[in-house]
């Protein structure tokens, strides 16, 4: 409506105001239009309207949804050179359109800029910082962090662990799980595939197997992202018994194995010569590549487990009983691919 109205205004020829640019822009942001928001911000400027803060932070924030964090970077320091002051959601805003780009230390530098200005960040902004530290593996930050959240969500207990996992600290990873099993916030199935990433990163073969166990008694259903995190910590440290019994497993659950499992499955028995079992394997390999081919499965690649590969893309830590079974059905297979490519 905003955009409509803003539209109208200009078919008549009206003069439009600050405000009225500052609603299209922020009508651009919902709608996930940083074009558009760029091209209002443009036109305020060229009418010689003096753009807000507030048109400032929903430009930055289309454009971080828009994957365009190098533009949402330079609106930021736009804003902080104009006559305007950037509050703690023009900051949060630059933050998390960095970090949805991977820019992990661009992230950790805003939040110390607004810092040195006396700016107090709130828990979307400690949050996005925390999602930062994840991506680049700054475990220390990420817990500095997560200890200054007055009320810290799963989210940013996630991105903590994906942090610990990434830089080869997987038996703090699974401790912060343990503890978050019992207390706010509680842990769910991202969080305990974020571990599993974790242990398989960490070769702790051992320990995967026992958070599978774990996942299934808190109520979870383990889903692709659990077998192929549990799968690769066995095949890693040359447990190819428990990886082929986690592939039967996934049979049984009629959860879709990739092209890329089957064949790392498929080397460790050959490696071990267990020729019978490898025999098996190729010849649900060559199933599984045939499905590939038309279209049926598309292949998993062979990456780690990474808690922005699953955050926004359907994995809400379903529980046994009522609703979806979690792996058992083709959309929600889409669903976690989908997910893994966000």
């Amino acid at each position: 409506r905003a955009l409509e109205a803003f539209g109208e205004l200009q078919r008549r020829g009206l003069p439009t105001t600050v405000v009225a640019c500052s609603a299209a822009i922020s009508a651009c942001e919902k709608g996930e239009q940083w074009k558009g928001a760029l091209s209002l911000l443009a036109e305020m400027q060229g009418r010689g309207l003096a753009p807000t803060i507030v048109s400032y932070n929903s430009a930055i924030s289309a454009c971080g949804r828009g994957q365009q964090w190098p533009l949402a970077l330079t609106l930021f320091r736009t804003a902080q050179e104009s006559r305007c002051d950037p509050t703690v959601v023009t900051y949060s805003a630059a933050m998390t359109a960095c970090g949805l780009g991977g820019q992990w230390e661009q992230v950790l530098e805003i939040l110390e800029a607004g810092k040195a200005r006396g700016i107090s960040m709130d828990v979307k902004a400690l949050t996005a910082a925390i999602s930062a530290c994840d991506s680049g593996g700054c475990w220390q930050q990420a817990l500095v962090l997560f200890s200054q959240l007055a009320r810290p969500d799963t989210v940013a207990l996630n991105s903590l662990i994906g942090a610990c996992g990434k830089a080869s600290q997987w038996e703090r990873a699974v401790s912060l799980l343990h503890r978050h099993r019992q207390q706010p916030p509680r842990a769910d199935l991202v969080t305990f595939n974020v571990a599993l990433g974790a242990c398989e990163r960490g070769r702790a073969q051992a320990e995967a197997v026992s958070l599978m166990q774990l996942l299934q008694s808190s109520g979870f259903r383990p889903d692709i992202i659990s077998f192929r995190a549990a799968i690769g910590a066995s095949v890693r440290t040359h447990h190819w018994q428990q990886a082929l019994l986690l592939l039967d497993e996934m049979e049984v659950r009629e959860i879709p194995r990739s092209v890329s499992l089957l064949t790392s499955v498929v080397e460790a028995c050959e490696a071990e010569k267990e020729q019978v079992h490898s025999s098996r394997l190729l010849e649900q390999l060559g199933d599984a590549a045939l499905e590939s081919i038309l279209g049926d499965d598309s292949d998993d690649d062979d990456a780690d487990v990474d808690v922005n590969d699953v955050r926004g893309g359907g994995l809400h830590g379903e529980k046994t009983g009522g609703g979806r079974r979690a792996g058992n059905d083709t959309s929600n297979n889409k669903n976690n691919k989908e997910g893994r490519n966000k």
